[in-house]
């Protein structure tokens, strides 16, 4: 089965870690929290023989510089993963 590589994207305390970990079945494999925000950077999630891997993300906030800047990150990465020569690294779903 080909590689699916997917990145969460969405507003600070929505739930994209508790997804994360919802998929995979791992009650704490993206760790989260309630109130504040917690994933400070992107990071992939994947467990052995799968072929799914998640990125999840900061969240994004209203407005402001720091939304401008979380959103140039998530562009940065999908840039860096789709100029690779295997297809098997491309963002393939947001």
């Amino acid at each position: 089965m080909p590689k699916l590589n997917i990145i969460n994207i969405g507003k600070t305390g929505v739930g994209k870690s508790t997804i994360i970990n919802a998929v995979f079945g791992k009650k704490e494999m993206a760790k989260t929290g309630i109130g504040t925000p917690v994933t400070q950077y992107s990071k992939p999630y994947s467990i052995p023989d799968s072929p799914i891997t998640i990125y999840d993300t900061k969240g994004l906030e209203t407005g402001g510089l720091a939304t401008k800047q979380t959103q140039e990150d998530f562009y940065g990465l999908i840039r860096k993963q789709n100029s690779s020569p295997d297809t098997d690294n491309y963002i393939h779903i947001c």
